[in-house]
């Protein structure tokens, strides 16, 4: 197994600190040089030793750092390509966590200096939960981790970052940019607005009678709990795949719609078999019925 010797962790929060939790765990990682741009994350994330020190500034953290993992939501990992991309030396290796892929490697292959390798990842799990006290080691257990390597990464960058997301029990799953980011906006970015919707739809019809919900309106709308400001920033990163994910659900919710109005009970009753045979077939890795992502079949996509 590979070591790095000093990580560089930018941002503390729940992916980055359980990231750095498993990594050191399994030895894969030695020192941790940690900031974020909240103090009270960074002392939390010291006291948690999930980092092993603080770093006044991003530069200071990636100063010598073989990796330099940034674990911010998408709008602050482009902004961080232009401070700290410069400042970065020939053999360093970047990678990152946000859930748009698209923007942010362009923005790190626009600003990075010959040599300087980016990797970007996204993990798919994760929690509504935020922050160095929600991380925990075997959050990426049995989930996919995709990996979008630059034009520009090397074969060691790019087998170091999947033998790492193997390390934190990960399955790497090469995609490029633009079809990891349709894909999210369809089986990520799409469900949490449809349950921001409901939300506010159900609190308009139902006022305080919303406390009176049963548990499946609990479990269909949690995610709507996660980071306001985080999700603001993926609608406008992923702007067009999400806006035909929102276009191809608008369409099949108005035909929903006929078939009630009509009181087509056979056609509703065939489409709820339908999304019940699709629903049946996904699978968790404890075998529980549950959303799990299974890569397309397409020539680009190198499961390992």
């Amino acid at each position: 197994m590979t070591t790095i010797k000093r990580l560089a962790l930018i941002g503390t929060g729940l992916i980055g600190g359980s990231l750095a939790l498993d990594w050191q765990a399994a030895g894969a990682v030695g020192e941790v040089i940690g900031w974020d741009a909240s103090p009270v994350a960074l002392e939390q994330a010291l006291d948690r030793k999930i980092i092993s020190k603080k770093a006044a500034s991003p530069e200071e953290a990636a100063a010598g750092a073989e990796l330099v993992l940034v674990a911010t939501p998408v709008r602050a990992a482009c902004n961080l390509a232009a401070r700290l991309g410069p400042q970065l030396e020939r053999g360093q290796i970047v990678t990152d966590v946000a859930s748009v892929k698209a923007p942010v490697l362009a923005a790190w292959e626009k600003y990075s200096p010959p040599g300087v390798e980016f990797v970007g990842g996204h993990p798919l799990a994760g929690s509504e939960k935020a922050g160095p006290q929600a991380a925990r080691r075997g959050l990426f257990q049995g989930a996919a981790f995709i990996l979008s390597p630059a034009r520009t990464a090397s074969p060691r960058a790019t087998s170091l970052l999947a033998s790492l997301v193997r390390v934190a029990g990960a399955n790497p799953v090469f995609l490029p940019a633009e079809e990891h980011d349709a894909l999210v906006a369809a089986v990520s970015h799409l469900p949490h607005i449809s349950a921001v919707v409901l939300v506010n739809t159900a609190a308009e019809l139902a006022g305080d009678a919303l406390a009176f919900s049963a548990g499946g309106f609990a479990d269909t709308t949690r995610i709507a709990l996660s980071s306001p400001a985080m999700w603001r920033d993926i609608c406008l990163a992923n702007r067009e795949a999400i806006l035909d994910a929102l276009d191809r659900f608008s369409c099949r919710l108005a035909a929903v719609r006929t078939l009630v109005a009509a009181g087509k009970a056979a056609e509703l009753e065939e489409l709820f078999a339908g999304a019940r045979a699709i629903r049946s077939q996904l699978t968790s890795v404890k075998g529980e019925t549950a959303c799990a992502f299974s890569p397309p079949v397409n020539p680009m996509v190198r499961p390992s």
